[in-house]
């Protein structure tokens, strides 16, 4: 895809390399990243690089931009974003609904218990754990998908990369 965004940067404006970067190289990361995305950042670190160098041969950057920077000028969301991003989503709209709230009181939806560290790292695991974060910060139970989204594009644009990490690993809420 590099070459591919080298060619194209040439005619083409910021606005549509960015849209052509969503359309091309996003939808291969996002494809079953609700099955991979929790994996160690060893095993992910290749594909953060590739996506780092598309993004910054798009936007005419050198090769020791930093890192946050990039992002931030892109407005895109690094691979462990998408990947919450895409597990509250997905969470948001097929099992929500369809869960009674036991206790008026408590708006929290219900995480398996296991006992593996492998078994933590399961979607239906990692999924409500991050849904109830985000809903205990965002109130997102009664919005429709579309408000989600936005909602949930603006909470994890204003993360740090800690705090992504935190919370994919469970030690910060």
């Amino acid at each position: 895809m590099i070459f591919v965004f080298k060619n194209l940067r040439a005619v083409a404006n910021q606005k549509l390399l960015i849209q052509t970067y969503r359309s091309l190289c996003e939808c291969i990361i996002r494809y079953c990243i609700c099955a991979w995305g929790s994996a160690g950042k060893t095993y992910l670190i290749t594909a953060e690089r590739a996506q780092r160098g598309v993004l910054k041969v798009l936007l005419h950057l050198p090769f020791r931009h930093p890192t946050t920077l990039v992002y931030e000028k892109a407005k895109v969301l690094t691979i462990r974003k998408l990947f919450i991003f895409d597990a509250i989503r997905r969470y948001h709209s097929r099992t929500v609904p369809n869960i009674p709230v036991l206790s008026k009181r408590v708006f929290r939806y219900p995480i398996p218990i296991v006992r593996t560290s492998f078994a933590r790292k399961h979607y239906s695991v990692i999924a409500p754990r991050l849904y109830n974060i985000l809903d205990k910060k965002c109130k997102t139970r009664k919005l429709n998908s579309m408000q989600l989204k936005i909602r949930l594009q603006e909470w994890l644009q204003n993360m740090d990369y800690d705090a992504v990490e935190g919370i994919i690993k469970g030690t910060s809420t």
